[in-house]
């Protein structure tokens, strides 16, 4: 019997101690937080009350445990808790003016944020609950001590000497002691807090050491020098918030950063499989008369993007409309989750030191600036997700790292995957490509490409576009099977995060194929973004009756296209013949590299006037190259032989004078060939000098021979060009 009653003590105790809900709080930037941990998860409701909130437990049998609440916190917020005897509520009395917010953050954990300012619009929490009990009664003030009127013959008793004591230099006094007991248990307590500050990340050790002042004689108590001067703040310790600070709300362009525990995304999930833990929260989605109760939908939907569903996620939050202020953020990281940019939630983010910093690199549509980027902080942020979240945001996470030039981060994200697995996989294949073609190693990045395509997995789509991209990169053509391919996998990849890349480099392949009227077409309409990559492909690589053909049907769109890129299709028109159409393609270009290619171009139409216009005000070696051109169309070949001597162009110069005429200033080899051939190049019109028509035919004969003797000297005194 006795040993009976004994076991049924110890079940009524451990069953009494089980039903205790602890409460405990923390000061936060802003914010007072409550966390009531219950042993097990159960229904509660969190309403207004006359003189501030209610918390009750639809499960009457819990017990609060508030005895350290207030050890942590001050009464500015949260003026007083107490349970109300009659109803069990939780009551919460505010010293200011404030809301409330609970929030589920576990099975069997409700957060109660107290906030300054009024509440949300349409927060369920305003509402009156009922049946909480009566207000606190108010605390009888202490009685006030008053003096008694001394009698009239109260004489103060005279002090007695205090005798004097002589201490002799020699005298050594005790050591000091702390008179208080509990300063070992204290010491210790202090010691552990440290340590788990600095293994969360809040406490940095500094490398120096404190060097505290020694004494020769260490019995007697040590006297520190007090300084004239405020004492600068110690450099061993340097403390920061691991939940973000007041220092560390702001990035460094001064954006507002979302703190870490709004974006805890691994404390989402847990280890269940995931079927397990979506029936779980499924289940619990609805509440009465069917309503969906607002902390589970957001629940369900933070459950989806730990498990990288954020289509799901996002369906959710459309189907029920749930209200809160992590309701955008969640939208956004469900996008993000999916590979798509986000709104403009996590712009700027990306020097936070904080998670918010990995978010925003994932979300912007631009390369992020490594000088203003917390990089550590993003990397850090990366390896607490979870392992399948991890691999999902890895690839394009490392992708934007190499585009920015941050090698070594790419390459913390890779072992970030690496070490969470047993033996490498495609994801790993696709990081390990983008670092050797970072590193100048496109073969060995195609290698792992092509492996990566010939398992035909659910990495195959971006393998295959990233092997073409390399391959034509290195100026090999893709062969007529890889086009294909490509062509099959973009219509089988609509609407994924992997069809832009399919279509850019199936638009590129077509070009190289002859089919720059589909890749310019049809394609590009879809992705006007690849127009130009496209274009300076066809102008350095396509055949000249693609160039011209597409460059004649492209109309007013070429004035959408770079200055570069334009100049580099004029350039090739006009040398595939073509420049009048290269007129049009510099219409309304005005940098010296264009003019100058209007002039070559109204120069290859035979338009001198139009090219010495565009010259009109410019120097240098090529414009006098093309204004000596143009003056040689319109025949003025001596200030034609002024802008070849201008240019530098001495052979051009020589070739003007031959074709004026001008021997006598070419100043050949041989002294004795300019003269002759001068003499000899006058043939006079005068009277006949010689009697008859047959001696002035001997005689132009003669002159001839001479001339041609003149030539051939001429000739071989220069080199054949």
């Amino acid at each position: 019997m006795l040993r009976l009653i004994l076991l049924v003590w110890l079940a009524l105790g451990a069953s009494a101690a089980a039903q205790v809900v602890t409460v405990r709080s923390g000061e936060h930037d802003g914010f007072t937080r409550l966390v009531l941990t219950f042993p097990e998860p159960g229904g509660w409701d969190l309403g207004r009350t006359g003189d501030g909130y209610a918390f009750r437990a639809r499960a009457s049998r819990w017990r609060y445990d508030i005895s350290t609440v207030f050890d942590l916190i001050p009464r500015d917020r949260l003026s007083a808790l107490w349970v109300d005897p009659e109803s069990g509520a939780l009551r919460m009395g505010l010293g200011c003016d404030c809301h409330a917010i609970a929030t589920p953050f576990r099975a069997g954990i409700v957060v109660v944020d107290i906030k300054p300012g009024p509440a949300p619009e349409n927060s369920p929490y305003e509402q009156a609950i009922a049946n909480a009990g009566a207000s606190m009664p108010p605390v009888a003030a202490p009685a006030t001590l008053r003096p008694r009127q001394r009698p009239g013959d109260f004489l103060p008793p005279v002090p007695a000497p205090v005798p004097t004591v002589m201490i002799r230099p020699e005298t050594r006094l005790p050591a000091l002691r702390l008179p208080d007991a509990r300063a070992a248990d204290l010491q210790a307590r202090l010691l552990r807090e440290l340590s788990r500050g600095i293994a969360a990340g809040a406490l940095e050790p500094s490398a120096s050491p404190i060097r505290v002042p020694t004494e020769p004689d260490s019995s007697g108590p040590r006297l520190l020098p007090v300084p004239s001067e405020p004492a600068a703040p110690a450099t061993h310790l340097r403390l920061h918030s691991a939940q973000g600070g007041p220092e560390e709300a702001l990035s460094d362009s001064g954006q507002t950063c979302i703190s870490d525990d709004r974006l805890d995304v691994p404390a989402w999930g847990n280890d269940q499989p995931p079927a397990v833990q979506i029936a779980s929260a499924r289940a619990r989605l609805l509440g009465e008369f069917d309503k969906p109760d607002p902390d589970k939908v957001i629940g369900l939907a933070r459950l989806y993007i730990h498990l990288g569903f954020g289509a799901e996620a996002q369906a959710e939050l459309r189907a029920w409309s749930p209200v809160g202020s992590d309701v955008p953020l969640l939208t956004s990281l469900a996008a993000i989750v999916d590979g798509r940019h986000a709104t403009t939630i996590f712009d700027g983010m990306h020097g936070c030191n904080g998670r918010a910093a990995l978010w925003s690199v994932l979300a912007s549509s631009a390369l992020p600036d490594p000088a203003q980027t917390d990089r550590a902080a993003v990397v850090r942020a990366f390896s607490e997700l979870p392992l399948g979240l991890r691999r999902q945001v890895g690839v394009p996470l490392a992708d934007r790292l190499l585009a920015a030039g941050m090698t070594d981060d790419a390459q913390s994200v890779r072992d970030g995957i690496g070490r969470a697995i047993e033996r490498p996989d495609e994801t790993l294949a696709i990081l390990d490509a983008g670092l050797h073609l970072r590193s100048g190693e496109p073969e060995a990045a195609e290698k792992e490409l092509d492996h990566v395509v010939g398992n035909d997995g659910p990495m195959a789509a971006r393998a295959l576009a990233a092997l073409v991209e390399s391959q034509i990169a290195r100026g090999v053509a893709p062969d007529a099977a890889q086009i294909l391919q490509l062509d099959s996998m973009l219509h089988e990849q609509r609407g994924s995060v992997d069809e832009p890349a399919l279509r850019r480099a199936l638009a590129k392949a077509l070009v190289l194929d002859g089919q720059a009227t589909r890749a310019l077409g049809q394609l590009a309409a879809a992705d006007p973004t690849i127009v130009p990559s496209l274009w300076e492909l066809l102008a350095k690589n396509g055949d000249d009756m693609s160039v011209a053909e597409q460059a004649a049907s492209a109309g007013d769109t070429a004035r959408d296209l770079p200055a570069p890129i334009r100049r580099t299709v004029a350039r090739r028109l006009i040398d595939a013949g073509f420049p009048g159409l290269a007129s049009n393609w510099l219409t309304g270009l005005t940098d010296d590299a264009s003019v100058l290619l209007q002039a070559h171009a109204a120069l290859a139409t035979r338009d001198a006037r139009a090219s010495l216009r565009s010259l009109a005000g410019h120097t240098g070696t090529e414009a006098e190259s093309l204004r000596a051109r143009a003056l040689e169309q319109l025949g003025d070949l001596p200030t034609a032989h002024a802008a070849w001597i201008a240019a530098g162009n001495q052979t051009e110069a020589e070739r003007t004078l031959r074709l004026a005429g001008r021997w006598s200033e070419l100043g050949p080899a041989d002294p004795q060939i300019a003269p002759l051939l001068a003499a000899q190049t006058t043939v006079e019109d005068g009277a006949d000098t010689a009697p008859g028509q047959l001696a002035r035919t001997r005689q132009l004969l003669d002159s001839s021979g001479a001339t041609r003797s003149a030539i051939g000297a001429l000739l071989a005194a220069r080199e054949v060009p």
